[in-house]
């Protein structure tokens, strides 16, 4: 059951509200499709809450809300009440609203006040923000969502969203198997990027560090042998049916699929480059100066 929770947001007790719970902003990051967090980052945050440091974009996000929310929106929409959002919760499920939107004594629909660099990047509504608006829609019952977003501190537009309970469903679904892993303590899995840098982090704490010889595991050892095949049939594969469509391409223009672009060929300029042992033989002068040794570098070998 849905229920208000009257905070005032940006408060430490507000902050503490959040922790406890999946918030809309964090519900992007369990489907996956926010740029500033993964369920990874939510966890770690859950369990270990850091201070966050407002960026400049957030810092002015904040201050010009309200101007946009009441003397902007609300003048265009004199069809509306024009209220500060409340923040709402069910169980775990938490939401905070920029603003609400009631008329004949009830609330129609959410407002959420954005600002941006680029119009071209709210056509469509950018992922991120259609997960987190959705979560808000869902949590609260209120199937619609405005968004009034200023562009470039001068520009305005307006974008609308309807609830959509397919869309809903996953977030539900993804969004309780991240609060699942607060719960138990067990971390989901990390994402690419992630991974990426655990193991750049990895080398560098090896390069500084040389250390003992460590034993591996037989079921890592084992396991890692098993997945080197997976990777390397499933990289043969690919590079087939890639060589498949490239022969389809021969002739045609581009590849289609249900009428969609699917695949086309793209032309490149020739890269620049300079031959070096021609140089170096009839120009040693000129190579001598012109040369520049890479620094020694070191990286992770196994099997």
């Amino acid at each position: 059951m849905t229920k208000m929770v009257k905070l005032q947001q940006g408060t430490q007790e507000w902050l503490d509200w959040r922790i406890n719970g999946i918030t809309a902003t964090e519900a992007a990051c369990a489907l996956g499709v926010s740029k500033w967090g993964s369920p990874l980052s939510v966890y770690n945050d859950k369990l270990n809450p850091q201070p966050h440091e407002q960026s400049k974009y957030e810092e002015w996000g904040t201050l010009l809300e309200d101007v946009i929310k009441f003397k902007k929106f609300a003048k265009m929409h004199p069809e509306f009440e024009v209220r500060q959002g409340e923040c709402y919760e069910d169980d775990w499920r938490k939401c905070s609203l920029d603003g609400e939107l009631w008329k004949d004594g009830k609330c129609q629909a959410i407002l959420e006040i954005k600002t941006g660099r680029i119009e071209a990047d709210w056509n469509p509504i950018p992922e991120y923000y259609k997960a987190q608006v959705m979560w808000q829609m869902h949590v609260t019952g209120i199937h619609k969502t405005y968004f009034a977003v200023l562009i470039n501190g001068c520009d305005y537009l307006e974008r609308e969203i309807d609830y959509d309970p397919e869309y809903a469903k996953r977030l539900e679904k993804a969004c309780s198997v991240l609060w699942e892993c607060v719960l138990t303590k067990c971390p989901p899995e990390p994402s690419k990027p992630e991974i990426d840098q655990a193991i750049v982090n990895a080398m560098a704490a090896a390069t500084k560090d040389k250390g003992t010889a460590v034993e591996v595991s037989e079921e890592d050892a084992q396991l890692y042998r098993a997945l080197v095949k997976q990777a390397d049939k499933i990289d043969m594969a690919l590079k087939a049916i890639k060589l498949k469509f490239s022969y389809m391409l021969v002739g045609a223009t581009k590849l289609t699929y249900k009428g969609s672009s699917f695949g086309t060929m793209v032309s490149c300029k020739g890269k620049d480059s300079v031959d070096v042992k021609l140089l170096q033989s009839q120009f040693p002068e000129v190579y001598s100066k012109v040369f520049k040794a890479g620094k020694p570098y070191s990286y992770p070998k196994f099997g």
